[in-house]
């Protein structure tokens, strides 16, 4: 036990500034997270080879329609790189930066408590690092580490999202979605001019659209599963890139939705405005509040108020 927990702490040893290792598990991870993307845009290509080689698209409109993945699936394939191998903020065990004791000589006391914007927020004693997680931070079970402003671990990058990797996250999430969103609408496009024309004096409206997909399905049954698939995975990319606008929009974290720490109460909600600058410039936020009042504390509005 003692030598897998090591195997672990060596994964989020630093490889560069501000990087980590990644283990065989996290590459065959990532490799599979990358085929899920990639399949469905190789098919869809394939889709629009034939339709060029068969007539049924013009070949410049068609070459046109391949060139415009070739960005998207780019910046999808790269943010999800750089979030799986950026730090996502884990506190180093036992880092005395992070160890608020009450008085000199004393053992670190289980819970600290801060006040941010009259709300009582704590910094809890975690016996597994050795440290006082900072409000907002939390001990990810999966990385065996304490993670700044933790808000998830994401088994797609087989990383935790924290402070220092949730902008690439958030460029991963939304560049899946528009490569999503635009495959499928291409692919809708294809299969409509793919289907075969409708008789003279067929069904109209409702029925009409039913005979059409109906022919379609017996034709090119292929293109209307991938169609129906990238879709389906647009809507739910578009409910998840939604969700994290809005937790950007307040302040918020999924972490702290789910376990509500403050009741009802949203003690890092500086306005929608305030919040998105935040989102840009998280890495110079303070991790830890300053117990004694120093500068650091002040700038965050954090007082400490009594040590329990």
């Amino acid at each position: 036990a003692a030598e897998e927990k090591k195997q672990v702490a060596s994964c989020f040893a630093p490889a560069l500034h501000g990087t980590r290792r990644l283990s065989r598990g996290d590459c065959m991870t990532l490799a599979s997270t990358a085929a899920f993307v990639m399949l469905p845009v190789a098919a869809f290509l394939a889709e629009l080879a034939l339709a060029v080689f068969d007539g049924s698209l013009p070949q410049v409109r068609g070459l046109l329609l391949g060139l415009l993945v070739a960005p998207l699936l780019t910046v999808c394939l790269g943010s999800m790189l750089c979030t799986a191998v950026k730090d996502p903020g884990c506190i180093e065990p036992g880092d005395v930066k992070y160890v608020l004791k009450a008085k000199e000589g004393q053992r670190p006391r289980p819970r600290v408590h801060h006040t941010v914007n009259g709300v009582k927020v704590d910094s809890r004693w975690c016996s597994t690092c050795q440290i006082h997680r900072p409000p907002r931070a939390k001990h990810c079970v999966y990385c065996d580490s304490c993670v700044l402003r933790f808000d998830h671990h994401c088994p797609w990058v087989s990383n935790c999202v924290g402070l220092h990797n949730y902008r690439s996250y958030i460029c991963f999430v939304s560049s899946t979605f528009a490569l999503a969103l635009y495959v499928f609408a291409a692919m809708l496009a294809l299969s409509v001019m793919m289907a075969p024309e409708r008789p003279v004096g067929g069904a109209s409206g409702l029925r009409g659209m039913a005979h059409t997909l109906q022919r379609l399905a017996l034709a090119e049954p292929g293109s209307l599963l991938l169609t129906g698939f990238v879709g389906l995975a647009a809507v739910a990319l578009g409910n998840l890139l939604v969700y994290h606008l809005y937790l950007i929009a307040v302040n918020s974290t999924t972490n702290e939705r789910l376990t509500k720490p403050y009741g009802n109460l949203e003690p890092f909600n500086e306005g929608c405005a305030n919040n998105c600058r935040l989102f840009y410039h998280t890495h110079r936020v303070p991790a830890l509040p300053e117990p004694d009042g120093s500068p650091a504390a002040q700038s965050l509005k954090v007082v400490a108020d009594d040590i329990v």
